[in-house]
């Protein structure tokens, strides 16, 4: 949030004063109006270079509300710019085209010619020489300030990148929980069919040697309870009978 702010008043002070020097530029005479626009060139890339600056720091806003405010600007600060590089490139083309570069006369009339006008007119060379120092400084810590931003940014998404590595690794190891509880369910249902088939078989070989048992009552071979054997039929309608004939006398 800091950081943002810091950029946007110093890129709306830098617009302020390139559109003073604008307006001088336009004013100018053709003796100085060269001079008026180097230092329109020089604002000028001050102003671009802090238009990128906001629109990084931009990227880290993470309010919303914030994030509304300052697109807003930026949209604004963007038409801005756009519309200064277009005025800064026609003074120049115009000015180039009425030859005002390069002329002999305008050169010669700009040279020095006195002990006083050659102390002013290094006192101007220095004047600006601090001008230029003190906005390399601020471009200096304004890197240093986007650099320590961006740090931070990697940190938080290696941490980020750690707890989804953690989570992937959580995962995997329920998947393989889950997938030795299956082979463990299925070594299980496994022994649980073996053991329906024996007991089937047994079922079946008690119902057979019964049966065996029934057709051939002479047999010796396999021992049948008389509790397990079918009721004879003969022996049921002779009891029925008996019954009914004493029930009827």
């Amino acid at each position: 949030m800091a950081e943002i702010n810091y950029y946007d008043g110093d890129l709306s002070e830098a617009l302020s004063t390139l559109d003073g020097i604008m307006a001088r530029l336009a004013k100018a005479p053709p003796a100085v109006r060269g001079e008026v626009l180097a230092e329109a060139e020089k604002k000028l890339k001050e102003v671009i270079d802090l238009k990128k600056g906001y629109t990084l720091a931009l990227r880290q806003v993470t309010d919303r509300e914030e994030i509304k405010v300052f697109r807003e600007k930026n949209d604004v600060y963007a038409a801005r710019v756009e519309e200064l590089t277009r005025e800064v490139k026609w003074a120049k083309s115009e000015t180039e085209r009425n030859g005002l570069f390069g002329d002999a006369k305008v050169n010669a009339a700009k040279m020095p010619t006195g002990n006083r006008e050659m102390l002013g007119k290094a006192q101007e060379i220095q004047t600006k020489t601090e001008m230029s120092l003190k906005n390399t400084q601020k471009m200096v810590e304004a890197s240093k300030d986007v650099a320590l931003a961006t740090g931070e940014v990697l940190r938080e998404q290696r941490n980020q990148i750690n707890a989804i590595t953690e989570e992937v690794m959580r995962m995997d190891d329920g998947l393989a929980r889950a997938n030795k509880l299956l082979r463990t369910f299925g070594r299980r249902m496994a022994t649980d069919r073996v053991i329906l088939v024996f007991t089937f078989f047994v079922f079946a070989g008690v119902a057979g040697i019964i049966i065996y048992s029934e057709l051939n009552p002479d047999q010796t071979t396999f021992y049948v309870p008389d509790q397990v054997k079918p009721p004879d039929p003969n022996a049921a309608i002779n009891a029925t009978s008996t019954f009914l004939n004493s029930t009827l006398k």
